[in-house]
């Protein structure tokens, strides 16, 4: 499963050592079909299950981005918007799945958290450089 996919959605976020251009509306719903095709893969979504995440993804993609882009923000107040971010798409996303795809989603990410080295399971490090 792609970093992307669990970091805006059910992993903390890493720092981002480079600057990405924003990405405009069609790549970021592009990357939420993308991000839900993975999951629905990985945790065997059923149709309505994919069609109760489309909206949460395409949301968070989009709020990820006003966030890294914010320069009126500080780090500090990047983090926590970054924290908030990761914590509600989490509680969304377990009132949609069932215990057994909750716990496949746990395995993911502590496996990812573990293979990446810098992230933490309780929250973000730092939000994505600007």
């Amino acid at each position: 499963m792609p970093l992307l996919a669990l970091l805006l959605l059910f992993a903390p976020l890493a720092a981002s050592a480079q600057e990405a251009p924003a990405p405009t509306p069609d790549s970021k719903q592009n990357a939420a079909e993308m991000t839900l095709m993975m999951l629905s893969q990985s945790l065997a979504l059923t149709p309505a299950q994919q069609d109760q995440l489309r909206p949460i993804l395409r949301d968070k993609f989009k709020k990820a981005e006003e966030i890294r882009h914010n320069a009126a923000l500080t780090s500090e107040q990047k983090r926590a918007q970054w924290q908030e971010l990761y914590q509600s798409g989490r509680q969304q996303a377990d009132a949609i799945l069932t215990a057994q795809q909750k716990e496949t989603l746990d395995r993911l990410a502590t496996s990812l958290n573990n293979a990446s080295g810098h992230l933490s399971k309780a929250a973000p490090e730092s939000p994505p450089a600007d």
